[in-house]
């Protein structure tokens, strides 16, 4: 394939390294005509003119995925990214359906089927308390301590597994949210999600529909401390549930969000990588990047109607709550 750049995270990634020593030879004879730039830091050290590819090719993990649209943006919006990662963990893959083969992948690649894909524009405080700003390319993370986090999500399901009666050992936080210049939530929370995708990055997958492209973002954040609601506040949460009759959880689609409060401890953990701190905002980004993706985009002129005006019975398929309680709290 002509016009195709390989940017590869190998130097810095003990896993992509291995990845790429395994898997290199095959992409390779597949993209015959590619260029391959394999970094040695994070950001590129040296100018790379994009102009002349069609398609940019990066292979790594969810980190090095969002360091490397960071660094492009906005000069990548012509080209069509596609996603190579060095295992079947991606959040940012399982958000746009990427098959789990290999050799599936590059078929999906040389198709050059692409959606546009939302992003997350925000400005915040860096770890330097200096005012900063990023692209979020899946999720964003509130309030959690910056510690690995698959470690913290076991820490939390064995805690609910031996708990049901002690209150939650961290106070809740303050924190206003607003919306066009207007307050939509003031109190306290425990921790908040912001989600373009169906997988939280390192975390547990909370709902089963592909990503698709709203021009929204969906706002979770759970307020409960008491460990009795805690494990039906989380089950919800992990699900993308919306009960308007559970007052533990606050959720809301939108497309501009400013979080308001004060303290070290209200960290933001975006793709997977601590970047600082509140107060911030967040602004999607509609249909900021083309990417490769077997999902497709379609338009209906008019809404579906059944022809003979009856409503069908469709059966409830069994959501990711019961999922959720059967894998990490029962």
């Amino acid at each position: 394939m002509e016009n195709c750049l390989i940017i590869v995270n190998s130097n810095l990634s003990k896993k992509t390294s291995k990845y790429w020593v395994k898997n290199s030879e095959n992409i390779v004879k597949q993209f015959s005509a590619a260029d391959i730039f394999i970094l040695d830091a994070f950001e590129p050290q040296q100018k790379i003119n994009l102009k002349s590819y069609r398609i940019i090719i990066i292979v790594g993990d969810d980190l090095f995925f969002n360091h490397v649209i960071n660094f492009f943006f906005p000069n990548i919006t012509n080209q069509c990214i596609a996603f190579l990662p060095d295992s079947n963990d991606s959040s940012i893959c399982c958000g746009l359906n990427y098959p789990l083969r290999l050799s599936k992948k590059i078929e999906l690649i040389k198709s050059c089927n692409y959606i546009p894909l939302d992003i997350i524009k925000s400005h915040f405080i860096n770890k330097n308390g200096l005012p900063d700003n990023c692209i979020i390319l899946n999720d964003i993370l509130i309030g959690i301590p910056p510690l690995k986090i698959p470690l913290f999500f076991r820490t939390i399901m064995q805690w609910l597994r031996s708990s049901s009666i002690i209150p939650f050992t961290r106070s809740p936080n303050h924190i206003t949210l607003v919306q066009d210049e207007n307050i939509i939530y003031n109190g306290r929370y425990l921790l908040g999600l912001i989600l373009l995708g169906n997988k939280i990055t390192d975390g547990p997958r909370i709902r089963n529909k592909n990503r698709i492209n709203m021009s929204k973002f969906d706002y979770f954040q759970l307020n409960t401390q008491i460990a009795s609601n805690m494990k039906i506040s989380l089950a919800n949460l992990f699900s993308g549930e919306e009960n308007p009759i559970q007052q533990n959880i606050f959720h809301k689609k939108i497309n501009d969000l400013e979080i308001k409060a004060i303290g070290n401890e209200n960290n933001i953990i975006a793709d997977g990588i601590h970047i600082g701190r509140l107060p911030a905002s967040f602004t999607i980004l509609p249909k900021a990047l083309n990417v490769i993706s077997p999902l497709n985009v379609l338009k209906l002129s008019k809404p579906w109607k059944n022809p003979l005006g009856a409503s069908a019975d469709i059966p409830t398929p069994v959501g990711n709550r019961d999922f959720f309680f059967n894998k990490y709290v029962n």
